[in-house]
């Protein structure tokens, strides 16, 4: 008889259900995964609310970390043993097109939030189920002793490192972090931890002070003070070498390019919600050697630094959990992970 397992499944707008469903069956070139944490996302919560349009029924949750349960007598990766604990990343990429032939999974070109994964019977992310099938390159093992709340952030933390990354800058540079929401303090952390001084602008107070006892050299309140002016000021007229955008606002994507160094780089991280068309200078962005970029998502190496950085303990995002909530209770984590001045919502699951 197939075993069963719990899932919790989007079925309609503002709906999410937990129901039993059969665990899923595992090749002999894959691993079964048991799900110890997963975080409540952004993008999860755009799901709940009806922004982000997906194909019901649908299974959430991407920010994942879990325990190998079992290894298909197939799997030649001899670094993963049953019962160690991993970061669960990329399912949703093909692994076949160009851009992941490349490396480049954040590029992918059959990029699809809308597929099934993990063995399930519904198309989703897959996160929201106890159980889950994968491909063990899609695995990434975590140090004996990394806390399962913690684990569940080796998602999140990897696109920032693609975003810090892409972003070129060096030690003893200065950066920009618009918003300190947890992709803006997680911005912070790992600025910070390459040498690299941080200003955050952000208009909530409980967030501007979390951003400051974190170590940022300098906090604004945008809606009570000119950003741009407060940063050349902080940088003797120059500018920032960094600028980063966090926040989905679009009021602010037209302002950051000012508050750019000469060879300053600005990267849009946050997608913008509602979308908007913004004015730009050309003239400036071609006398100061301005770039522009974007950064999205993640690739195998920056998983790979990422649960590295935790399981060390060089990132520390124990402040960005706000809460925990057992898996089986995520209607009632979504209403409070809705609350915009709250971080990460974990959901947590039996042993």
């Amino acid at each position: 008889m197939q075993k069963k397992m719990r899932t919790a499944v989007f079925t309609k707008k503002g709906s999410v259900e937990v129901i039993e469903i059969d665990r899923p069956r595992m090749r002999g070139d894959q691993v079964l995964i048991k799900m110890e944490t997963c975080a409540i996302c952004t993008w999860d919560q755009r799901v709940y609310t009806g922004l982000n349009v997906v194909n019901y029924p649908f299974v959430g949750g991407h920010e994942m970390f879990a325990t190998i349960e079992q290894i298909g007598d197939e799997v030649t990766n001899e670094k993963l043993k049953v019962g160690d604990s991993v970061a669960v990343g990329l399912l949703a990429t093909c692994g076949t097109c160009h851009y992941c032939n490349m490396g480049n999974h954040n590029l992918c070109s059959n990029f699809d939030y809308n597929k099934k994964v993990g063995g399930l019977p519904y198309s989703g992310t897959g996160g929201f189920s106890e159980y889950l099938v994968v491909s063990p390159k899609y695995l990434f093992k975590a140090r004996t002793g990394l806390k399962k709340e913690l684990g569940a952030f080796t998602e999140p933390l990897s696109c920032v490192n693609r975003s810090v990354e892409y972003s070129g800058l060096e030690t003893t540079q200065t950066a920009v972090v618009i918003g300190a929401g947890t992709m803006g303090i997680l911005h912070l952390l790992l600025l910070k931890s390459k040498g690299i001084e941080v200003i955050v602008s952000e208009p909530d107070d409980g967030k501007r002070k979390m951003a400051a006892e974190l170590g940022a050299a300098g906090v604004i309140n945008p809606f009570e003070e000119d950003p741009v002016k407060r940063i050349k000021d902080f940088t003797d007229n120059r500018g920032a070498d960094g600028v980063f955008i966090t926040s989905a606002s679009p009021d602010v994507a037209e302002q950051v390019v000012r508050m750019a160094a000469p060879l300053g780089t600005v990267v849009i991280y946050s997608s913008i919600y509602p979308k908007k068309m913004i004015r730009l200078d050309p003239n400036w962005v071609h006398k100061a050697m301005i770039k522009i970029t974007g950064s999205a998502n993640s690739n195998q190496q920056d998983f790979e630094k990422s649960i590295k950085m935790l399981s060390s303990g060089l990132i520390d995002p124990s402040p960005l959990v706000s809460f925990t909530f057992p898996f089986e209770k995520i209607d009632e984590a979504i209403q409070y992970t809705l609350d915009q001045k709250k971080y990460r919502t974990i959901l947590t699951f039996p042993s």
